[in-house]
């Protein structure tokens, strides 16, 4: 065979028509495809056959796995059917499906694919030909509107040649050890809020066994000068009783001189006690002056202040130690902060990285980015944008997952508005792509109606005002 009878080019192979009969609800349908690119829309209420189409072309096209169990019209009576795809190089793409018995009597359906490829030649079955000129039949433009914003940003992170997972979970231990500092912060300012403080102490803790010694000191201090007082007082007496003694002798004298022939020897004995009284005199005065005068440089300490610095020491200590224990609070309480502090600075260095990848990144779609919040477009969260900037997302981002896919079915039409579906169009024939849309409706949007299996409508130039609708005769 020559390469001009087998063309192989996706490119170059588009889907012209498509026809079937006695396929699943069809009763017969042929339906003209443009080749140009864009979308075909299959209206029709529910249950008219709408499904059955798409349903053809996957059978068709996708192989075996895409035949449904029991593919022939039950409602005809008929025992075999078919679907038929033609494209523009030629080729009509043949599937039947013929029923039969099995060894049990059983009623089972093989079928039989078969390509005509023009001049009366023939491919036989060759599903792995058709794949690579179609793609495989799982591509659907919508179905990137379906996932869950984290499946959306991943998947669009692998088609960009994105890998933020090493950073990712750097980020994440950065958050959860700032949110950790962050609780501590928290919970330490809790407790230094209500932690006593106390004015006017010592930034030491008073020494009670210092005041003890101190206390003991002046006591004995204080024994000392009261022995000396009473020392004072003794001599005080003294003297007293030294100037008595003083009197009662010089009265003494003067009774004696009247008889100082007898009395001689006594007055003499006597003269030598006053010398010696006198002697001790002199001395008692000098002590009490020496007394007096020390008693003036050493006052009597007043002791009741440091007996309630004693009773007080132990409160005012705990006061000392609850103001310690609130500045080193105050102090973990920073160093915390500072640690969170620099987990942030971490986390907005790894978001800088990543943001200087994503500006690097080949976006399929300009104005698509990546956020905390999940994917934007146009600077909008993707789940808040338009319908038709949805879909001009879809196509684009599904449209490079699979390069080489030209054909595809839509089951979800009827999901659309005419804006989405009309930017569906748009977005079909910019990336050649061929669109099978299923949508429950009859309006002027559909390429072809259904009805009871069959093409009720056909709608010839959409979008013309002179658009003109043949009921089928077929």
């Amino acid at each position: 065979m020559t390469d001009k009878l087998i063309n192989t080019e996706a490119e170059n192979v588009r889907i012209t028509s498509f026809s079937a009969e006695n396929f699943l609800r069809i009763k017969f349908v042929d339906i003209t495809i443009d080749p140009a690119g864009g979308i075909t829309v299959i209206g029709g209420d529910n249950k008219q056959g709408k499904s059955s189409v798409l349903i053809g072309f996957a059978a068709t096209l996708g192989g075996e796995k895409f035949v449904p169990d029991d593919p022939v019209n039950n409602v005809t009576g008929a025992e075999e059917a078919f679907t038929e795809v033609a494209t523009s190089n030629g080729w009509k793409i043949r599937r039947t499906y013929e029923k039969y018995k099995d060894e049990d009597g059983k009623t089972k359906t093989k079928t039989k694919l078969k390509i005509s490829i023009g001049a009366g030649a023939t491919l036989g079955t060759a599903q792995t030909l058709l794949t690579d000129i179609f793609g495989k039949l799982g591509f659907d433009p919508m179905a990137f509107l379906e996932l869950k914003p984290k499946e959306q940003e991943n998947q669009l992170k692998k088609l960009v040649g994105l890998d933020f997972a090493e950073l990712d979970q750097q980020r994440s231990d950065h958050y959860d050890s700032r949110g950790f500092q962050n609780r501590r912060v928290h919970e330490m300012k809790i407790d230094y809020e209500r932690m006593p403080s106390h004015d006017d102490l010592p930034d030491e803790e008073i020494s009670i066994k210092d005041a003890v010694d101190e206390l003991g000191a002046a006591e004995m201090t204080n024994r000392k000068i009261s022995v000396g007082r009473d020392l004072y007082s003794q001599l005080v007496k003294d003297r007293e009783t030294y100037d008595s003694g003083i009197a009662k002798h010089q009265d003494d004298i003067l009774r004696i001189k009247s008889d100082i022939a007898q009395l001689e020897n006594l007055m003499e004995s006597r003269d030598t006690d006053i010398s010696e009284l006198q002697n001790a005199h002199s001395e008692s005065l000098e002590k009490s002056a020496a007394l007096t005068e020390k008693f003036k440089a050493n006052p009597e300490i007043n002791t009741e202040p440091i007996k309630l610095k004693i009773s007080s020491a132990e409160d005012t200590n705990e006061k000392i130690r609850e103001n310690k224990a609130k500045y080193k609070k105050q102090i973990e309480m920073i160093d915390a902060n500072k640690l969170a502090n620099g987990y942030t600075e971490k986390i907005k260095a790894i978001d800088k990285e990543k943001a200087r990848l994503i500006a690097a990144a080949d976006m399929p779609i300009e104005n698509l980015n990546f956020t905390e919040k999940g994917l934007t477009y146009n600077d909008f969260l993707l789940d808040q944008a338009s319908d038709a900037e949805r879909v001009a997302v879809s196509m684009a981002i599904t449209t490079s997952l699979s390069p080489n896919a030209r054909f595809a079915i839509v089951r979800r039409g009827s999901d659309l508005d005419d804006n989405s579906l009309r930017a569906l169009d748009d977005h079909a024939k910019k990336y050649n792509v061929q669109l099978i849309v299923e949508r429950v409706s009859q309006g002027d949007e559909c390429t072809v109606v259904m009805e009871d299996g069959r093409v009720k409508t056909k709608i010839f130039n959409r979008g013309d005002e002179n658009a003109e609708e043949q009921s089928d005769k077929l």
